[in-house]
């Protein structure tokens, strides 16, 4: 989130009113068909982001907000 730090889009989603959360379901996850007891990575590598950004070609337009945290995205939308 780094690279939109500064954004306005960025500040809105951090600024929404705290909203009560539901409380949460207790639902069993069934197995994964796979171990990701290493992070789920096949080739031995380290976990690393990828990306510090969206394509620029990607616009965000005003009444967007740009966030990775699903409590700010909660907040917002509610």
């Amino acid at each position: 989130m780094g690279f939109y730090a500064d954004w306005p889009q960025r500040r809105r989603m951090q600024i929404a009113p705290k909203a009560d959360k539901p409380k949460p379901l207790n639902i069993s996850e069934p197995p994964l068909p796979i171990d990701d007891s290493d992070g789920g990575c096949d080739t031995g590598q380290q976990m690393y982001d990828a990306w510090t950004r969206q394509h620029a070609a990607i616009s965000i337009a005003e009444p967007d907000g740009i966030t990775e945290d699903g409590t700010e995205v909660y907040n917002y939308l509610r």
